[in-house]
């Protein structure tokens, strides 16, 4: 279940150009080694960015790793920040960019699944999904023989988990798959002439 975002803050933040004078200081400060300044910083902005972690992820623990990161990314970047600009959005950027790239990354994570799925199986669930013709093949199967098909092909059991539920050794269990599929494979050819 996914842990979802939904901080409401409960306190009035308001960034004024005294507030914007002290984010800028402590970056200046941090860029000069001191990093006590990180700490003062933190607490000054971290509900707020936080907030903004949040609105670009809505997940709560993948928020905190954005503040983290980003935080580290202050860091490491406090000498190029011009402290005549505005620190706070020179942050709310860190901070969004920072939780953009992680979706990319969730989104390249997940096609990677995707891209990884076994090739074969694959292509036999498509070869066996051609609907009336998979039917009419399935009709010439026994119960057991549509069980075998079914909890490897669908179910996602792997070759020793049939076997040791039928109680059969494995290669027996990989010859009936192989004998079960080209029995159809021949009942489709024959059913396509």
């Amino acid at each position: 279940m996914l842990n979802f975002c939904y901080y409401k803050p409960r306190w009035n933040v308001m960034i004024t150009d005294k507030t914007i004078k002290k984010i800028n200081h402590y970056i200046v400060l941090i860029a000069g080694k001191r990093l006590w300044a990180l700490d003062k910083l933190f607490e000054m902005t971290k509900k707020p960015l936080y907030v903004v972690a949040c609105s670009y992820l809505n997940d709560r623990s993948k928020a905190e790793d954005v503040l983290s990161d980003s935080y580290l990314k202050v860091v490491r970047s406090a000498h190029t920040f011009d402290k005549k600009l505005n620190g706070y959005n020179w942050l709310y950027e860190i901070v969004k960019n920072t939780a953009l790239n992680q979706n990319k990354k969730d989104q390249a994570q997940v096609y990677q699944s995707l891209k990884e799925i076994d090739q074969p199986n694959y292509e036999i669930i498509e070869e066996l999904c051609n609907g009336i013709l998979v039917e009419s093949a399935q009709k010439s199967l026994s119960e057991q023989e549509k069980k075998m098909i079914y909890d490897y092909y669908f179910a996602g059991k792997s070759l020793r988990e049939i076997a040791e539920s039928m109680n059969k050794p494995k290669t027996t269990i990989y010859d009936s798959l192989q004998s079960i599929l080209s029995k159809m494979r021949k009942s489709m050819d024959d059913t396509e002439r």
